[in-house]
C-alpha cells in the first residue's frame, strides 16, 4: 500500500511546478499512508481524516495555483501537435 501512495504522489508531482514538489510530498505521503492504514484496518476515523487532509492538499496545490490536473506541455508534445496540424 505504501508503494501505491508514493506512486500516486510521484505521478501528481509531475503536474506541479518544481519548487512545490517537496512540500507536496511532505504532506501527501504521510496522509496517504494513514489512509492506507485506515483502509486495511477498516478504521473509519483514520480514513475520513486522511481523506480530508488529502482533499484539502489537492485543492491547495492544484486548484488555487491556477494549474489543473493536466499534463505539462513539453517541447516534444508541442512538436508532434504542430506536425500533425501541418500534415495535411
Amino acid at each position: 500500500m505504501g508503494g501505491s501512495v508514493v506512486g500516486v504522489a510521484y505521478q501528481l508531482e509531475k503536474r506541479l511546478p518544481s519548487e512545490r514538489g517537496v512540500i507536496w510530498k511532505i504532506i501527501f505521503v504521510p496522509a496517504g499512508l494513514v489512509m492506507a492504514h485506515g483502509l486495511i484496518e477498516l478504521s473509519w476515523l483514520y480514513l475520513i481524516l486522511s481523506s480530508a487532509v488529502i482533499g484539502i492538499t489537492l485543492y491547495i496545490f492544484f486548484f488555487t495555483s491556477g494549474r489543473r490536473l493536466t499534463n505539462r506541455k513539453d517541447g516534444s508534445t508541442s512538436d508532434i501537435e504542430d506536425k500533425m496540424k501541418n500534415c495535411c
